[in-house]
């Protein structure tokens, strides 16, 4: 994990990069008809796509022998897991957006959690590393969010399990947008790594362990949660059922449907900003793990 680097320390006022990051094993041109749209309703979007042989090449530059996370990528059973950190160390190393390839963007970038946010920073609390770093010009201003997600599940559905989520207040990971270096990526990379630790001083089947729970949006959900909750000390109960954009400090969470939007062209509701075609290539794989 030593060797996970910034392309660059993001200043107080800094933006997210409007790079969008891709993986899948065939050419752009045949993604997703709906994925044109990320370029139709966006011209500043730059793009980058990764293979599968690009994906390896990045992560083994990223994570080197004797890197601990060098073993963990060999042994991943399946492509999926190793996707998940990919858009982690992207996410961290570059910033920008990750997107699967069977979203579209319905909404500019720029617009993403524009209309109605609620603020619930204490903004006496998080002004405090500015005056301790003597940055005390920047103490009254609100910078742009560090970090951009959007809730999936909201908390109010008992049968969520059944439903094959990880949590019942989950956040979507099928598009992320931040800064590089957020401490949320480490988090949740690093919560990979203690599953595999785990995992392999019990003598676990690897092949038997969830995806969701061991990559996926389980520990990524607990990645947010727990940058909130450990920075400014607000719990999941604030943002259960919200209808509108949360700021809570660096993180603006959208709400349910944000990233599910219904359609992915034509009118759409005030928040919806991302549309998922939900292929679901992991139920396969959690079906076969079942077996």
């Amino acid at each position: 994990m030593s060797r996970l680097r910034l392309d660059g320390i993001p200043s107080f006022n800094a933006r997210i990069p409007h790079r969008v990051y891709t993986t899948a094993n065939l050419p752009p041109e045949k993604y997703p008809e709906q994925f044109q749209y990320w370029a139709q309703n966006d011209e500043s979007l730059e793009f980058r796509h990764l293979n599968d042989t690009l994906m390896d090449q990045y992560l083994e530059t990223m994570y080197p022998s004797p890197s601990p996370m060098f073993p963990l990528l060999s042994s991943f059973p399946k492509k999926v897991l190793k996707a998940d950190i990919l858009r982690y160390t992207l996410m961290f190393h570059k910033g920008g957006i990750y997107t699967d390839i069977d979203t579209a963007a319905v909404r500019p970038f720029h617009e993403w959690g524009t209309r109605d946010v609620m603020d619930l920073t204490d903004h006496v609390v998080g002004s405090i590393p500015l005056i301790l770093s003597g940055n005390l010009r920047y103490a009254d201003e609100i910078p742009p969010p560090a970090v951009i997600v959007s809730v999936e599940m909201d908390g109010r559905d008992p049968e969520w399990r059944e439903k094959t989520l990880a949590r019942g207040l989950q956040i979507v990971q099928w598009t992320i947008a931040a800064q590089p270096g957020h401490p949320i990526f480490l988090d949740a990379i690093n919560r990979a790594l203690e599953k595999w630790n785990e995992a392999i001083a019990n003598n676990e089947d690897l092949t038997k362990i969830d995806p969701l729970q061991w990559t996926g949006p389980g520990p990524f959900t607990d990645a947010v949660f727990r940058y909130i909750l450990a920075r400014h000390g607000i719990g999941t109960q604030s943002i259960a059922g919200s209808t509108v954009p949360i700021r809570i400090g660096d993180v603006l969470i959208l709400p349910s449907h944000s990233f599910q939007a219904d359609a992915s062209e034509g009118p759409q509701p005030e928040q919806a900003c991302v549309w998922h075609g939900f292929s679901g290539s992991w139920k396969d794989i959690k079906k076969t793990n079942n077996d």
